[in-house]
């Protein structure tokens, strides 16, 4: 269990955006982050219909800094927001976001 927290952890400090470059003068430096490009799905998984799995890498990252454009379409739930089931649709990616918008959940539907 220790071994698993530990992995978890791991990944998620991974998922920290961080600039790879700086634009502009020193003083009014703007710090330029590395792309978001989802990764491929390893297999298909009839539980992952959006491949989810695929956009792991958005956790921690700040939405207004992605650009992305599932197959299957994106929404964006933001802090008050309630989805309705009328508008589940499980081809569709799924980002939930904090106050700060960032990305806190990825899902399908």
């Amino acid at each position: 269990m220790k071994i698993k927290a530990l992995t978890l952890l791991l990944a998620l400090v991974a998922c920290e955006e961080i600039p790879v470059a700086v634009s502009g003068d020193e003083e009014n430096a703007v710090p330029v982050v590395a792309p978001f490009v989802p990764r491929e799905p390893e297999v298909n998984d009839s539980s992952d219909p959006c491949f989810a799995g695929s956009y792991l890498g958005l956790l921690g990252r700040q939405i207004d800094n992605v650009q992305i454009a599932p197959a299957g379409g994106l929404r964006v739930v933001r802090p008050g927001e309630i989805p309705t089931a009328e508008e589940r649709l499980v081809q569709r990616l799924s980002v939930r976001v904090n106050g700060s918008g960032t990305v806190e959940q990825v899902y399908c539907g």
